[in-house]
């Protein structure tokens, strides 16, 4: 079976690239519209399971408290 696991050198990249590239830069305005529009008082927290790299939990903050978890299973 293969893993689903992502090397920290993959992570640092696709961090690297969520500053400027337009496929997260589109997302970023994608999801900051819905939050606006759909959720905008809905208060409480949020867990940012499955993470990545982490960067949608700073995101999630201007909204909510929010808390991000990733589980490698991978050994």
């Amino acid at each position: 079976m293969a893993s689903s696991q992502f090397h920290i050198s993959r992570l640092e990249r696709i961090a690297r690239m969520e500053e400027t590239h337009f496929w997260f830069a589109g997302r970023r305005e994608l999801l900051t519209r819905v939050f606006r529009r759909h959720m905008p008082e809905i208060t409480g927290d949020v867990l940012d399971v499955g993470c990545g790299t982490g960067r949608r939990v700073g995101e999630l903050l201007v909204w909510w408290s929010a808390v991000s978890f990733t589980y490698d299973a991978c050994p």
